[in-house]
């Protein structure tokens, strides 16, 4: 397939020019991310028919024609995937492309694969082994070398071969418009933002917290989480998780008893421990009624553990039968809500019938 570098804003004007026309384009992006709290991006790569492009973001000046091309809403844009493209880009152009393929969603609708990272699925589809000795290279460097450059093409000729695929599986299963209900949740751009007040719920071992003490780890984490924003840095490089979690649970008063947390440590701990030591004042404060109650994970009696294991088995052979990714339907933490009689339906309307039919296979079996 002909391929492209696109290096100045002489090539790109061409380059989109010559697809005006395009209805459908595969993306994909490289980017950097060690020392940043957003990523970098490097390099944007896309594919139509018979031709795939690699645009150099770092060497055009004038990148809002691309910009424009891509969010164009009557162009279909194609990702393997999507998120942290989705959040990148959003970062960076202030929106999300729509409307949107992800070959990912579209292949645990059609059950080809649970979880399949990219290559696996291309594998699995194709027989085609892609190149992988070039997924954690430097992609900010200049020049790209030719590896780089065969790996990023191979990514959207590929992407563009399989998007046929799994449309036309789609079209034979006659769930596109499952497909379209879940591309709708992931275009919000709600979901691709940061919200610093949800931060702690990230943090692992907050379960041994009680109310009081994760009120604080949530104020906690929104602050770094602000802060990391503020200075672009990764979250870590201002305090870590294990440090907000120990403080939290001693919560020291002093900033001697502050700094006897973590020794290793000290500049960060120096730098910010008034306002640490102010944060904790301030949620000691707060009235109880204020305090964050998180539901611990419930625990399953013997009965419920028979109950789940027949709703996994049940989920299984309809997900078999449909040819669906049973992840794709529900997880285990929903199989339990199930059980306490919530409704599953309101976000998905594809998924009420199969809920139900679960349901009704369930209350069968065990009579």
């Amino acid at each position: 397939m002909p391929h492209q570098l696109i290096e100045t804003d002489t090539q790109l004007e061409a380059l989109l020019k010559r697809w005006q026309d395009a209805d459908i384009i595969t993306v994909d992006t490289e980017f950097f991310r060690e020392r940043t709290y957003y990523p970098k991006l490097c390099l944007l790569q896309m594919c139509w028919q018979d031709e795939a492009v690699a645009v150099d973001v770092l060497t055009i000046n004038a990148l809002a024609p691309l910009k424009d091309f891509v969010c164009d809403r009557s162009r279909l844009k194609v990702f393997h995937s999507a998120r942290q493209d989705l959040e990148l880009l959003l970062h960076v152009w202030g929106e999300v492309p729509q409307p949107l393929f992800d070959s990912q969603v579209a292949a645990d609708l059609v059950g080809a694969g649970e979880q399949s990272g990219y290559a696996r699925l291309v594998e699995a589809v194709f027989g085609t082994v892609l190149p992988k000795d070039a997924t954690r290279s430097n992609w900010c460097g200049r020049p790209l070398s030719e590896k780089q450059l065969d790996y990023a093409y191979a990514d959207v000729t590929w992407l563009w071969k399989l998007y046929q695929h799994l449309d036309a599986e789609l079209t034979r299963l006659q769930r596109h418009a499952w497909m379209r209900e879940e591309m709708e949740l992931l275009e919000s751009e709600s979901l691709h933002r940061v919200h610093p007040q949800d931060a702690w719920l990230k943090i692992k071992g907050r379960n041994r917290l009680n109310a009081q003490q994760l009120t604080l780890l949530q104020q906690l984490t929104a602050w770094r989480e602000e802060m990391a924003i503020k200075k672009d840095l990764p979250r870590k490089w201002v305090l870590g998780d294990g440090f907000l979690l120990e403080y939290a649970q001693q919560q020291p008063q002093s900033v001697k008893e502050l700094l006897a947390i973590d020794k290793s440590a000290q500049r960060q701990l120096e730098r910010y421990a008034k306002k640490l030591l102010q944060i904790a004042a301030e949620v000691r404060q707060l009235p109880d009624s204020s305090w964050i109650h998180e539901a611990p994970r419930p625990r399953l009696s013997g009965e419920q553990k028979r109950r789940l294991a027949e709703l996994e088995s049940q989920l299984q052979s309809i997900a078999t039968r449909d040819s669906i990714a049973p992840g794709m339907i529900a997880s285990r933490s929903q199989l339990i809500k199930l059980m306490s009689g919530d409704s599953l339906h309101a976000e998905s309307s594809w998924r009420a019938a199969i809920f139900d039919a679960l349901l009704s296979d369930t209350v069968e079996a065990g009579e």
